[in-house]
């Protein structure tokens, strides 16, 4: 079937045809694309090339992953992040696409849905962190708390990925939105503010939630909920298949990306890893929990004690294999190794399976989620307590607090021209607490520093701090 210049497979699996259509910025109700003549690319890859020459997207690269990106070239920030990100999530959609064709299954698989699909799960995989504020999840709290003061919607980062997608990302004001696929690919959390729960949407762009992701019972499912627990198990099954795949990458990155950047600082050291053991006995039982809860939804398997324990010794030999090396070339070397085997163990056991509801759900291997939550859970957050990087994260906070309130008060002379334009038009306070929250937001962190020293430090300034 041909349609606006592409061809949409008959014989859809992994995407309706639902999923191709977009938001119509005008009319705020989804409509069908009015693509440019001449342009036979798919919706899909359209919307992952407007996610690469956004202006929310290049400012990720001035945006902590872990560590500050200026303290070394080596560092990863949001951006690299999210590009890594995009990469591994389409290896994992071609896997999944490889291990449904060889289970020859009805219907089939034609080539046309699986390039369509990959183009949609690294498109999302690109915009997954496009809302995160700066200094890191420190900002996205500071952010919370300040806005918080104004508003019942808070702040939130993914929430915040909806809102540029849908509201802040103007540069073709009269060109109809994303698709329905890419929109519904980021809503990792489908709930209200008013749920109680930390992860949420603002309710300015409910609508959304509910034209994207018309099988979500909302309320039916909310009013059942009585834990944390509960929410994260009730909005993992109601993610679509390109959400869970990039939730799924993100994690598996984060855990091997950021491993390679900590080893590489003085703050993880042979003698630090080697408390792995009194780790794992005094580790917290919620925290076990945590793990436990993890890596049985990511592989479909339950975890018994004895291949926790194993993973805690495979994990620790690794880790302590890097620290022997006997050369600078050969740590390098091991890092990357670890690294390297970690995320193509994970990408290769990725497959997609059906629940007992009929949907379809992303699946990686034991290992590779027990080794993937362990880093994430245990071995990162070492470093996270050390005494440098709590001082820049209070510096971050100051800074941002600074900022917001001086913004609030005075918005309509320090925003730029197009915040400002959006400012002085309205006086209503929580929009325009909103707008100033928008700002700071998409800062990159040097940014938001010279910010801070123009406004409030005696330094002399200079010309180039204005652009």
């Amino acid at each position: 079937m041909l349609k606006h210049g592409y061809e949409i497979p008959d014989s859809l699996v992994f995407l309706g045809p639902a999923d191709y259509e977009r938001l119509d910025n005008e009319s705020g109700k989804f409509a069908l694309d009015k693509e440019d003549k001449g342009d036979h690319r798919n919706p899909f890859e359209r919307d992952r090339a407007r996610i690469l020459h956004s202006p929310f997207f290049r400012n990720l690269g001035g945006k902590s992953q872990v560590f500050d990106p200026n303290q070394s070239d080596f560092f990863r920030t949001r951006l690299t992040h999210s590009l890594e990100v995009a990469q591994i999530a389409k290896v994992m959609a071609i896997e999944i696409c490889e291990g449904y064709r060889e289970t020859k299954a009805s219907p089939s698989l034609s080539p046309w849905e699986q390039i369509h699909f990959c183009d949609l799960v690294e498109a999302v995989g690109l915009a997954h962190d496009i809302g995160h504020p700066p200094f890191g999840h420190i900002g996205e709290a500071v952010l919370n708390e300040m806005m918080s003061q104004y508003s019942d919607n808070g702040f939130e980062a993914n929430a915040q990925n909806l809102r540029i997608l849908t509201k802040l990302d103007r540069a073709y004001p009269g060109r109809p939105g994303f698709t329905r696929g890419v929109l519904a690919g980021v809503m990792k959390y489908k709930a209200r503010r008013s749920a109680g729960f930390s992860k949420f949407i603002y309710d300015d762009d409910w609508d959304v939630v509910e034209i994207a992701c018309p099988w979500w019972k909302h309320d039916d499912v909310l009013r059942q909920v009585r834990s944390r627990d509960e929410f994260e198990i009730e909005v993992k099954k109601s993610r679509t298949l390109a959400c869970q795949v990039m939730d799924l990458a993100d994690e598996v990155t984060y855990a091997g990306h950021d491993i390679e950047d900590v080893l590489h600082t003085p703050l993880l050291r042979y003698g630090t890893i080697k408390v792995i053991d009194a780790l794992e006995k005094h580790t917290s039982k919620k925290a076990l929990e945590k793990i436990r809860f993890e890596v049985e939804f990511e592989s479909g398997c339950s975890l018994d004690s004895v291949t926790l324990q194993e993973g805690w010794k495979e994990l620790q030999s690794r880790i302590l294999e890097v620290f022997r090396a006997g050369s600078p070339a050969e740590f390098k070397t091991m890092s990357h190794r670890l690294r390297r085997a970690h995320m193509n163990d994970a990408s290769a056991s990725c497959h997609a399976v059906k629940d007992d509801e009929g949907n379809w759900r992303v699946r990686i291997s034991q290992e590779s989620a027990l080794r993937s939550a362990l880093i994430r859970l245990v071995v990162v957050p070492l470093v996270h307590h050390d005494s440098k990087l709590v001082t820049l994260q209070r510096k971050g906070i100051k800074i941002l607090r600074a900022i917001f309130e001086e913004l609030i008060g005075h918005g309509h002379e320090l925003l730029p021209w197009d915040y400002q334009e959006m400012f002085l038009n309205t006086e209503e306070p929580h929009e325009r607490a909103r707008i100033c929250c928008d700002f700071i937001a998409a800062m990159a962190e040097d940014y938001a520093l010279r910010f801070y020293r123009r406004l409030f430090e005696s330094e002399r300034g200079l010309l180039t701090d204005f652009f």
